[in-house]
């Protein structure tokens, strides 16, 4: 998003000290949604199948609303919302460039 709709800030905006600082945030985030698992909120459970551990979503309802929320909802949103504003750019641009007699 941020390099097609906003270039003009893109080197300022990917760093090597903030892709870092993107990168370490990333994965506090995943340990602190993984937390309520380990203080009794919900619960892991071992698939012998496939040799994994996994959540257990029918340990605790209110933390699986929370996953379904935070781990998909507001992600899924943010990814449909970041490629609608491309869309809308790119055909901006076409309409802009057609306007002038550029393509």
């Amino acid at each position: 998003y941020v390099c097609v709709c906003q270039n003009a800030v893109y080197r300022t905006v990917y760093t090597k000290c903030t892709v870092g600082l993107m990168v370490v945030s990333v994965w506090l985030i995943c340990i602190g949604y993984d937390i309520p698992n380990y203080v009794g909120w919900g619960e892991h459970r071992f698939v012998s199948l496939m040799y994994i551990c996994v959540y257990d979503h029918t340990s605790s309802r209110s933390y699986t609303i929370f996953s379904i929320l935070f781990g998909f909802g507001i992600p899924s949103v943010t990814s449909v919302g970041c490629y609608v504003a491309i869309f809308r750019h790119i055909h901006k641009s076409k309409m802009n460039l057609a306007k002038n007699g550029g393509g």
